[in-house]
């Protein structure tokens, strides 16, 4: 039996194995949010929550590298719960201190996020991913802003396709939203105090 705090991944993943890891970025966010100000628990903060990030995104890139068995990625990441639309939302609702703001744990993740919703759409589950994106923009909340924008492409290289949303990477989801114009409330880096981007 695997220890308590250990994760499978790749062909020998099972959902549980993601949910345990999503719980704990989960709740290192959490840990983040109520160290703002604090020069003492902010940086124990979020270098416990770049760890899980890390963990999380290992975890992406080895289900991705194994893509042969693509039943298995869809039953990890697709389908109903739609996790991978879940991991990219918390992601996107983190940022971090100066001192951490280089570090590209985050950026990488959310790289994989995006290439692994590519794989889950092309196995049929396009719908399912877009309406768990329209659920994730109305269960947000004030979050830490990370000022990143859009998501650069996966390889880095080319623009995005001009019928993709910029803010979510799905074609035709957010058209026809009114919220996705809506600036959302965040809590300045550092200072706990919420603000609303322009």
């Amino acid at each position: 039996m695997a220890p308590p705090n250990s994760t499978n991944s790749g062909a020998g993943a099972v959902p549980q194995d993601i949910d345990r890891l999503m719980d704990r970025v989960a709740a290192a966010i959490a840990k983040v949010q109520d160290a703002q100000g604090s020069i003492v628990s902010l940086p124990k903060a979020e270098f416990d929550l770049l760890k899980q990030i890390e963990d999380i995104r290992d975890f992406l890139g080895d289900a991705l590298s194994k893509q042969n068995d693509r039943t298995g990625l869809r039953e990890l990441f697709g389908g109903d719960r739609a996790r991978i639309v879940q991991i990219r939302s918390m992601c996107e609702r983190v940022s971090f201190s100066e001192m951490n703001q280089g570090d590209q744990r985050l950026k990488s993740c959310l790289s994989l996020c995006q290439s692994v919703e590519r794989v889950v759409m092309d196995l049929g589950d396009g719908e399912a991913l877009r309406k768990a994106q329209r659920k994730a923009r109305v269960d947000a909340k004030p979050h830490i802003d990370i000022g990143a924008g859009a998501l650069p492409p996966s390889d880095g290289t080319s623009e995005p396709d001009s019928t993709e949303c910029t803010s979510c990477g799905f074609s035709s989801c957010c058209a026809d939203d009114n919220e996705a114009d809506t600036p959302m409330p965040a809590l300045a880096a550092g200072t706990g105090e919420l603000h609303t981007p322009p």
